[in-house]
């Protein structure tokens, strides 16, 4: 049977990211700062953290790069981070809205962890076995009966997706 795309609408975004802050809560983590990595996870973090009451957000444009060329290239990582929050001894959430293979969120780990207290990181949707990372939240198991999941912030879904 072959995968099928996976269309979220707000209402279910908002309700994964409720339940997505419900185990942080069960966990008894309290982040200081909760960390969003561009462009999903800034929705994400802004709603986690509204069922949190945490109003210390921010969001970071943190990927990999895959230059435009003929020859295989490995993807370039990349952080346009200039200012770094104050997370200095905080307890840090980085979210995402899904974690394919783990890349980004390792990177922003990487990024974050030397001078936060405490790491720890959560998604709505989590590829089980394509990831080299796990986080340590997460709401959804997406693999592999779902190729791809269309959330409602992103513009390119809107064509593609059914009416929500």
């Amino acid at each position: 049977m072959r995968p099928s795309a996976k269309h979220i609408g707000w209402k279910e975004a908002c309700e994964l990211s409720r339940c997505l802050a419900e185990k942080v809560r069960k966990d008894d983590y309290e982040p200081g700062v909760i960390i969003g990595i561009m462009d999903g996870g800034g929705f994400v973090a802004g709603l986690v953290a509204q069922y949190l009451e945490n109003k210390r957000v921010v969001c970071v444009p943190i990927g990999f790069y895959r230059p435009r060329t003929t020859e295989t290239v490995s993807p370039v990582p990349f952080s346009m981070i200039d200012v770094h929050p104050d997370i200095r001894d905080r307890r840090v959430l980085i979210v995402d809205d899904i974690l394919d293979t783990g890349s980004t969120m390792r990177l922003a780990v990487d990024l974050f962890k030397r001078d936060a207290e405490e790491v720890k990181t959560g998604v709505l949707h989590y590829r089980f076995s394509e990831t080299r990372f796990t986080p340590d939240y997460y709401v959804e198991n997406v693999y592999p009966h779902t190729s791809r999941v269309f959330y409602p912030w992103e513009v390119k879904s809107l064509a593609e997706a059914p009416s929500l």
